[in-house]
């Protein structure tokens, strides 16, 4: 089921369109856009929550327009931003208490994800004193103390340690198999995220190139080719030199790879488009 559908999506900042033509389906589940840094990543989230206007094109948020209900979307729908701004002068635990008592969210949750993200250490200090990662995971906890069905992450690993990336991961995969809720995460940072993630989306350009489900993957997650056509060739093939691509006219393929590695190389915007084949589960006769 698609609880998130976009179609032509244009939007424009002046003269320089930042996304262009895009659609997207995403469905139930654990799905992951990658991209780097001025995809257009932000500004796509930023238009799912209904606060950025566009040029073109239809979203649909669980049958919602962010547009016209921002109010019933909220309702339903988590949105952590990369960088949250808290405002008041309550410490950290009073302001979780707050939050949780305002949005129905659930006091042994909120202690067991402040326990579990380091957040009950700092609970009486001020949000001035917070490091950026600190003031993500405060956002995380607070959003996550609600058991929201469904959960918009913008850049959630930013600004966090290895070790607190690895939980958070773990935390997503443990509400998603418990409650079945679902998760869009936005990040150029895929490491902890790809191997919990059902779906993965390459965005470059402010158009998804590449839509793979992960879960249909072999065991061995490998694909039998990738195709990239691409507007730098030379640069291509030296950012992926280690995965012994081969040139054919205006196109790069690439065989026998794990998606991972593919994935995690292709951050360059001269990419044009991407084709993935995966290798069959079936035996031959």
């Amino acid at each position: 089921m698609s609880w998130i559908e976009i179609s032509n999506l244009s939007k424009n900042y002046g003269k320089r369109e930042v996304i262009h033509d895009l659609n997207l389906r995403v469905e139930e589940g654990i799905s992951l856009i990658q991209g780097h840094n001025g995809a257009g990543k932000s500004t796509l989230i930023s238009i799912m929550e209904g606060l950025t206007r566009f040029k073109s094109g239809k979203v649909s948020v669980l049958g919602i327009d962010p547009r016209k209900e921002p109010k019933k979307l909220m309702e339903m729908v988590s949105f952590i931003p990369e960088s949250p701004v808290f405002f008041g002068s309550q410490n950290i635990q009073e302001f979780l208490n707050i939050y949780t008592k305002l949005n129905g969210g659930n006091r042994e949750y909120l202690k067991y994800y402040m326990d579990t993200f380091g957040i009950s250490e700092i609970a009486s200090s001020h949000f001035q004193s917070l490091s950026k990662g600190e003031a993500q995971l405060v956002q995380i906890v607070a959003s996550f103390s609600t058991q929201k069905g469904y959960f918009v992450m913008d850049e959630p690993n930013s600004n966090l340690d290895v070790k607190r990336r690895r939980d958070l991961s773990k935390e997503i995969k443990k509400l998603k198999d418990s409650s079945g809720s679902s998760f869009l995460i936005v990040t150029h940072i895929i490491d902890d995220i790809f191997p919990i993630s059902d779906h993965i989306y390459l965005m470059n350009s402010g158009k998804i190139q590449l839509s793979s489900d992960l879960k249909d993957l072999n065991s061995d997650g490998l694909v039998e080719k990738i195709t990239i056509s691409a507007l730098d060739l030379p640069g291509i093939m030296k950012s992926l030199d280690q995965l012994n691509p081969i040139q054919s006219g205006h196109e790069i393929i690439i065989s026998g790879v794990d998606m991972y590695r593919i994935i995690s190389s292709l951050s360059s915007d001269q990419i044009k488009s991407i084709t993935s084949i995966k290798k069959s589960l079936e035996m031959p006769s």
